[in-house]
């Protein structure tokens, strides 16, 4: 072998041992990579496995939770294939878990229906029942409802809903069908209405009457028989106070009245004895009201229980009891004030009468009516005082024929004049009747009175002291002041029987002060002013003080004041005067409404109302005929009230007058010169 040829062999050798080493570096690069490749299946594998466990108890959890469901449900993929079926399904189509699930539901609908959504589909029947579906369009996306129909008996036993799964792209990817038993729902209705109808049984088996109200006063359905008896009709649809036929002045009352029920910003019990408390507008039946809240979960009132309970047998009762207290008030009202009944009541309704008499005489076509209906409702006033109800009942009756004869013509006033006559000679007859029947209460007054008796005499004795030391004898005005003069606070003691007489009338809570003062005067001249000042305290309560209700919305104690109180002061010619002051810290006096009602009643003209300060408007109070009242009460309404006071105090050479703040309160104010007697 030559030197060339070995060299050849040494590089083949040498090219032959560089291929193994390259070989043998792929070999183990590519086992790496094997071994690394396995080991990924391997950790794909396990992966895999643990996701099925999750995905097994997933759908373990999501199964027991469907067929927990009192609803029927469906799961369908976009091929309309069924993914999840609960049991309430099999049970209801009579298919097995194997039967539905990754089945397309022939028997509800075609797969070429689901894959397009349409907009109706007509499904195939089951042996035992049916599904019909309809699909629409809601809120950007497409909702299906069905109904399951049984066909047996024909009637509906579930309704479906259904929405569409979207995928992550926003495509079509499958239908949720949800469904109620209608069975189980109409049973329950069924249940409920059989409850309702004998609680409705029950209700129209007593002799109570049931209705309801709403938070706007609407009475609601469920009314009882006794109620539509009661009310003359069927109350339901109407409001409350339609229903009561309250009085127009009392809706906003009965309004106001439910909004603190329902807003509660008062308690219910605190609030209840509030409300409208009977009804006696049909067939003489005196009606009682009692309330009751009805409230919800959250302790709301949401609606108000009205009992009404014919009382009639017990109002008979009642009022046969109050007869008998009004008469046993009657005897202690004149008992306790016994001298003022005698010296004072008595011959000031005596004169009064006679008075009347007088303008009702020849002349009668020109009798003022206006002195006369002053004079009347001054005699029911003080009547009221001391309880004397007939009096009081044929007084009234006077008032509202003159009432009548104010709306009339001129040409009748004597026909009327008449009439009037015989009612006043009723009203004589009745007063001293009543005299003679109680007068083992007030004693003989043949003589006029024990007290007039007595005052006559001490007057002489007072007419010989001045006549022998003169008028200005320290004598004699200590002699007068000792025996004929007294404090003029004692004259208004007897009106704290007006008011809460008429505040008891009308549910309001009121006190009266009456300061004290040092002014002493001689009764009699002040009789007839201090008699008919009896309206102006009717009135502060009647017209001046709110309700309860209304002053607790206006932030004031729900109790009324009223106040009186005195001062003196010297007038231009050097007569010394008194003047008496009456307030209230009620509602005040609105300048709108007067002047809106006395251009109604052509007290004044606009003209003139337009040209009159606000307090020229509130003084047309005291204008003859004039009231605020829509509808006229035994307490007020006709319009006289305050034109007596003031023709009284007129009558002494005073003046009367009054101020007014509106949502504060008002003054009535009288000042007459104080009446040196023996002068």
């Amino acid at each position: 072998m030559t030197s060339n040829s070995s060299e050849t062999m040494q590089e083949l050798y040498s090219k032959i041992k560089a291929l193994e080493v390259k070989l043998e570096a792929q070999a183990k690069e590519s086992q790496e990579k094997l071994s690394s490749m396995l080991g990924e299946m391997d950790f794909q594998r396990a992966l895999l496995e643990d996701k099925n466990t999750i995905l097994e108890k997933m759908n373990g959890f999501v199964n027991r939770v469907t067929d927990s469901m009192d609803e029927i449900l469906f799961v369908l993929d976009g091929l309309g294939r069924i993914m999840i079926v609960n049991k309430r399904v099999t049970s209801i189509l009579g298919y097995s878990l194997d039967e539905l699930i990754g089945k397309t539901p022939d028997f509800l609908f075609s797969t070429k229906d689901i894959e397009k959504f349409s907009n109706f589909l007509q499904p195939e029947a089951t042996d035992s029942s049916s599904i019909i579906f309809s699909y629409f369009e809601h809120e950007n996306h497409l909702e299906c409802e069905a109904s399951l129909v049984s066909k047996e008996h024909g009637e509906i036993i579930h309704l479906l809903h259904g929405s569409i799964i979207y995928n992550h792209q926003c495509r079509e990817e499958g239908l949720v069908i949800i469904g109620t038993d209608i069975r189980e729902i109409k049973h329950v209705q069924k249940s409920l209405e059989m409850a309702r109808n004998d609680i409705q049984n029950l209700l129209d088996n007593l002799d109570q009457g049931f209705m309801a109200c709403d938070s706007t006063g609407v009475v609601l359905e469920g009314c009882s028989k006794a109620a539509s008896l009661f009310f003359g009709g069927n109350p339901v649809g109407k409001f409350f106070w339609e229903v009561v036929q309250a009085p127009a002045e009392k809706v906003s009352e009965i309004q106001k009245w439910l909004d603190c029920i329902f807003s509660e910003s008062v308690p219910f019990e605190d609030l209840k004895s509030l409300g409208p408390g009977f009804f006696d507008k049909l067939d003489g039946r005196y009606i009682g009201f009692d309330y009751r809240p009805i409230r919800d979960q959250s302790g709301h009132i949401k609606r108000l229980i009205i009992i009404a309970t014919d009382k009639t047998t017990e109002r008979i009762l009642e009022q046969k009891a109050l007869h008998d207290a009004r008469t046993a008030k009657m005897i202690l009202s004149i008992v306790q004030n016994r001298s003022d009944f005698i010296s004072n009541f008595i011959p000031e309704i005596r004169k009064i009468i006679k008075e009347i008499q007088n303008e009702l005489g020849s002349e009668a076509t020109k009798f003022n009516i206006d002195s006369i209906f002053r004079k009347i409702h001054t005699i029911k006033g003080t009547a009221a005082f001391y309880y004397i109800e007939s009096i009081e009942t044929i007084a009234a009756s006077i008032e509202w024929l003159l009432s009548s004869i104010r709306a009339s013509v001129k040409e009748s006033l004597i026909a009327h004049a008449h009439q009037l006559k015989a009612e006043v000679a009723k009203l004589e007859q009745e007063f001293e009747s009543f005299l003679n029947k109680h007068c083992g209460i007030v004693g003989d007054l043949t003589s006029g009175g024990e007290r007039s008796v007595r005052v006559s005499e001490i007057m002489n004795i007072g007419e010989v002291l001045r006549k022998m030391l003169g008028p200005e004898s320290e004598l004699l005005r200590k002699y007068t002041e000792s025996f004929l003069l007294e404090p003029i606070h004692h004259l208004f003691t007897k009106y704290g029987f007006t008011v809460q007489k008429i505040a008891g009338m009308q549910a309001k809570e009121v006190r009266l002060t009456i300061d004290e003062s040092p002014i002493r005067i001689y009764r009699n001249h002040y009789v007839s002013l201090t008699n008919a000042m009896v309206h102006v305290f009717r009135n502060a309560v009647d017209h001046g003080l709110e309700t309860p209700i209304e002053r607790k919305a206006s932030g004031k104690p729900l109790e009324g004041t009223i106040r009186v109180f005195f001062t003196t002061n010297m007038a231009a010619s050097g007569q010394q005067m008194l003047d008496i002051h009456v307030s209230d810290d009620g509602r005040g006096i609105d300048p709108a409404v007067i002047s809106a009602k006395a251009i109604e009643k052509k007290v004044v003209t606009g003209t003139q109302i337009s040209r009159m300060a606000t307090d020229e408007i509130i003084q047309l109070v005291f204008k003859p005929g004039f009231s605020t009242r829509e509808e006229v009460t035994s307490v007020s309404g006709h319009g006289v009230g305050l034109d007596a006071v003031k023709t009284e105090a007129e009558r002494l050479g005073g003046k009367a007058w009054i101020k007014s703040e509106m949502g504060k309160g008002s003054v009535v104010s009288l000042r007459v010169p104080i009446i040196r007697i023996l002068a």
